[in-house]
């Protein structure tokens, strides 16, 4: 019934259920409500998460998720309060700086293009900053 009143898009539907299926799911399968305490979201982020090595951007995707998942929860009288604790098990977000193709293959990667459109495509992109999906979205 959540899931129907967010309208969310097909891709975040993905995202979630990929994300339960591999990581949420598998951890808190065979646990009752109400043995999930703070430490096991705890032991979660500690022993599932952090060891699988993921990008910090997913892991907090990861835990929005749970977080949300408990809060309906809640909501439904499921649980007495959400388990999740966001001064404790909520992971800070690295930005790590994108690596920029060099000017020498670049030049290349625009040599070896075989059409003009496909060149312009590339110019657009490297001159404006836009992304792939928004350059190809562009019309006349």
């Amino acid at each position: 019934m959540y899931v129907s009143n967010q309208n969310m898009r097909p891709s975040t539907l993905d995202s979630y259920n990929s994300a339960l299926r591999k990581w949420i799911q598998p951890f808190f399968a065979d646990m009752h409500l109400e043995e999930i305490t703070p430490r096991t979201v705890t032991d979660f982020m500690a022993k599932k998460l952090i060891p699988a090595n993921l990008a910090s951007k997913t892991r907090r995707n990861i835990y929005n998720l749970l977080s949300e998942v408990f809060e309906v929860g809640v909501d439904n009288q499921l649980m007495v309060e959400n388990p999740v604790r966001p001064r404790v098990h909520r992971p800070a977000v690295i930005q790590e700086e994108k690596p920029t193709l060099p000017i020498e293959k670049f030049w290349t990667l625009i040599c070896e293009l075989p059409t003009r459109r496909d060149k312009a495509l590339v110019w657009t992109i490297a001159l404006t900053g836009c992304r792939v999906g928004e350059a190809l979205g562009l019309r006349q």
